[in-house]
């Protein structure tokens, strides 16, 4: 839901697993929230649904997906429990913007471009939008303005 910097855009909320309420060992909900799955368990999980979506399998293979588990902020982003549904969007979502853009474009990584991603949730979409394009700027625009958007810093041309 809004706020915990676990979930996705537009619904998802929690890591994926176990239950709701405080952590059992005293920590603060905050931390608990912030808290990730491992870089390995995720890989699985959508491994598992590879074959449903050829956009979970191109993102399985795709660049963006290893730097993302690397980076502590952005692996955030991949411990929703939607993560399967937002990460087909999002994934859908590049394809859409490569296409629009052109070949000359995307050979310039978007130099000169300013992309919008409205009602972007947590932005995955943008995160992803950031990596294929990284001469461009990304812009994420969502009505929830409470929510923790601390893994956007790890992108430098996402705001």
């Amino acid at each position: 839901g809004a706020g915990n910097s676990s979930g996705g855009g537009g619904g998802g909320n929690g890591s994926g697993g176990g239950g709701s309420g405080a952590p059992k060992d005293g920590s603060s909900a905050s931390s608990a929230a912030r808290r990730t799955i491992p870089a390995g368990l995720i890989v699985e999980r959508l491994r598992a649904h590879a074959s449903d979506s050829v956009y979970i399998s191109s993102f399985l293979d795709a660049a963006p997906l290893q730097a993302m588990l690397l980076d502590e902020r952005l692996r955030r982003l991949l411990c929703m429990r939607s993560r399967v549904k937002e990460v087909s969007e999002a994934s859908s979502m590049c394809e859409a913007v490569r296409s629009l853009a052109g070949a000359e474009r995307m050979s310039s990584g978007g130099e000169g471009m300013v992309v919008f991603d409205v009602c972007s949730g947590k932005g995955l979409g943008a995160t992803l939008l950031s990596f294929l394009l990284p001469r461009s700027r990304v812009v994420m625009l969502d009505s929830n303005g409470g929510m923790d958007l601390s893994h956007l810093r790890a992108r430098p041309n996402l705001s």
